[in-house]
C-alpha cells in the first residue's frame, strides 16, 4: 500500500475546509468524518489481506487478579471474524475481521478442556488455594453475536460450564468471563445465558468503551457504540451480569497530555455509572494500552510517522492520577492490560510497548504496571519507581510530563484533535482511494454519503 505524504502542505482551499470541519460540534464532526474513516479502514484491510488466522483454538495465560502466583488461561476459539468489521470497517486499532471458519462443538470442547484441565492440575497441586475457577472463553469478535458464534454452540458452552460447576468445582466460585460488543447484548440473550448457566455461575462480560468522548470513540476509533450504552450496562447489572468496560490509552491524534486526561476521565465516568438503585456496579475496568496491529489505522499512521506507541511513563502518570483522584475502593477496580501480548498476535505482527533492553530503567515501572493490583502499596511502589528513572528509554520517545491536569478534553483540545484527524483522513483518501484523488475535502465527505 502506498504511503501518504503527511509532510507536504495541503492546498489552501483544502486546509480551510479542514479547519471548518474542526470547528463543527462533536456530533456533526463525527457524522461527516466517520463514513470517510470507514472507507479508509476497509481499503487498508483489503490491501493488507488476511492478518490474524482464526481457524484453531489458541490461548495465553493471564495473571490472576487475586493471586499473583497463579495464572488463568484466556482461550480464543475459531471464528468467521468480527461482523462489525465486515459492515462498518471495524475498530481502527483492531484487526479481528479475519476470515476463519465457523466454530464447531469440537472447538468449544477443546477450549473448555484447556481451562478445566488447567484448573484440575492447579488445585491438585495447591489444595490450600480456595480461589475460584475462571472460565475465560472468547472468539475474535463478539461472543453474543449469532453471526460469529451460533446459539447452539453458546448453549453447549453454557451447559458444560454449569456441569463443571455442579460436579467438579467443590464449592469454589466459577466465573465465566467473555467479551461482546454492546450492540450484540440483548435482554433475551442475557436471560438465556443466566438460565443455561444456572444461578451459581458468576458472569462477567467485557465491553469495548475505549473512551467516553464522542470524538475519540467514534471519530477516531470508529467504535459504533450504541447511544444507549450506559443503559445497556445497567440492563446487564439487572440480570446479575458483571460488566468490565475496556478503555483505550494512546489514541491516534491525541498528544500524550490529552491521552492521559481522556483516559482518566473515561475511567472515572465508567466507574461512576449507577444502576436503578443508585448504586455503582462496575467492579472491574481495564485500561488497555494501545498496541500496533497490521491492517489497522494505527499501524498505517505509525508506518507514516504519524503515530507513536504510548510511553510507559505516561501510563504510569495516568495510574498515579487515578490513585490520587479516585477512592481506594474504585482505584482497586482498575487493571492494566496490553503491555505484552499472546504469541499468536506477536507472530502475526502485533507490536507492544515492551522494552527489550533488560538494563533500561523503565523496566522497573513496566514490571509494576504489568502486575498491577491497585493497592496503596502498589501505588507507592509505582511512584518510587518513576522517581528513580533518570534516563529516557532508548526504545521510546522521551516522556514530556508531568502534565497539566484537566477534566477530559477541553474545547481547544477537541478542535486540535478534529483538525489532525480530518487532515489525516483527507490526505489518506488522496493516496489510497483512487476514485477520490483530486477531490476537495467537502467532495470527499459527500462522496461517502
Amino acid at each position: 500500500m502506498e504511503n501518504t505524504d503527511f509532510k507536504e502542505p495541503l492546498p489552501e482551499s483544502a486546509q480551510r475546509e479542514i479547519e471548518r470541519t474542526a470547528e463543527l460540534p462533536d456530533e456533526e464532526f463525527v457524522g461527516e468524518v466517520r463514513p470517510v474513516l470507514r472507507g479508509l479502514l476497509k481499503e487498508i484491510r483489503k490491501a493488507e489481506g488476511e492478518l490474524v488466522r482464526a481457524d484453531e483454538v489458541v490461548y495465553h495465560m493471564l495473571p490472576s487478579p487475586d493471586n499473583p502466583e497463579r495464572e488463568n488461561p484466556l482461550v480464543v476459539m475459531p471464528s468467521r471474524g468480527c461482523g462489525y468489521e465486515k459492515g462498518s470497517g471495524g475498530c481502527s486499532m483492531c484487526n479481528f475481521g479475519c476470515e476463519g471458519r465457523e466454530t464447531t462443538r469440537e472447538d468449544a470442547d477443546t477450549a473448555l478442556d484447556i481451562i478445566f484441565d488447567h484448573n484440575r492440575r492447579w488445585f491438585a497441586e495447591h489444595p490450600e488455594d480456595n480461589g475460584g475457577v475462571v472460565v475465560n472463553i472468547n472468539e475474535p469478535g463478539s461472543f453474543l453475536s449469532d453471526r460469529e458464534l451460533s446459539p447452539e454452540i453458546r448453549d453447549h458452552i453454557y451447559k458444560r460450564i454449569r456441569e463443571y460447576q455442579e460436579t467438579e468445582a467443590q464449592g469454589r466460585a466459577v466465573v465465566m468471563v467473555t467479551e461482546s460488543r454492546l450492540d450484540q447484548i440483548t435482554e433475551e440473550k442475557l436471560i438465556e445465558m443466566r438460565e443455561k448457566l444456572g444461578p451459581d455461575v458468576i458472569i462477567d462480560i467485557g465491553v469495548g468503551i475505549e473512551s467516553t468522548d464522542l470524538v475519540v470513540e467514534e471519530g477516531i476509533f470508529n467504535k459504533g457504540k450504541p447511544d444507549d450504552w450506559q443503559e445497556k450496562m445497567r440492563m446487564m447489572d439487572r440480570h446479575g451480569v458483571g460488566v468490565t468496560p475496556h478503555l483505550m490509552f494512546g489514541a491516534p491524534f491525541l498528544t500524550e497530555e490529552q491521552a492521559i486526561n481522556d483516559a482518566v476521565k473515561s475511567l472515572r465516568d465508567c466507574l461512576e455509572i449507577r444502576n436503578d438503585k443508585g448504586e455503582k456496579f462496575v467492579n472491574t475496568a481495564l485500561l488497555m494500552v494501545m498496541n500496533r496491529r497490521p491492517g489497522t489505522l494505527v499501524d498505517y499512521l505509525a508506518r507514516n510517522e504519524e503515530h507513536q506507541m504510548p510511553n510507559v511513563m505516561a501510563v504510569a502518570e495516568t495510574m498515579e492520577r487515578l490513585g490520587e483522584e479516585l477512592s481506594p475502593e474504585d482505584f482497586r477496580k482498575i487493571m492494566v492490560f496490553g503491555l505484552v501480548g499472546p504469541k499468536n498476535l506477536v507472530e502475526a505482527g502485533t507490536e507492544y510497548m515492551t522494552c527489550h533492553d533488560e538494563s533500561c530503567q523503565c523496566n522497573s515501572v513496566f514490571g509494576i504496571l504489568r502486575e498491577w493490583r491497585g493497592t496503596p502499596e502498589n501505588l507507592k511502589r509505582l511512584k518510587d519507581a518513576r522517581a528513580s528513572v533518570t534516563d529516557a528509554c532508548p526504545n521510546e520517545t522521551a516522556f514530556q510530563g508531568p502534565y497539566k491536569r484537566q477534566n477530559g478534553l477541553s474545547p481547544e483540545n477537541k478542535r486540535q484533535i478534529k483538525e489532525r484527524a480530518a487532515s489525516a483522513y483527507y490526505r489518506m483518501s488522496q493516496t489510497i482511494l483512487p476514485d477520490k484523488r483530486g477531490m476537495g475535502v467537502e467532495e470527499v465527505i459527500k462522496s461517502f454519503e
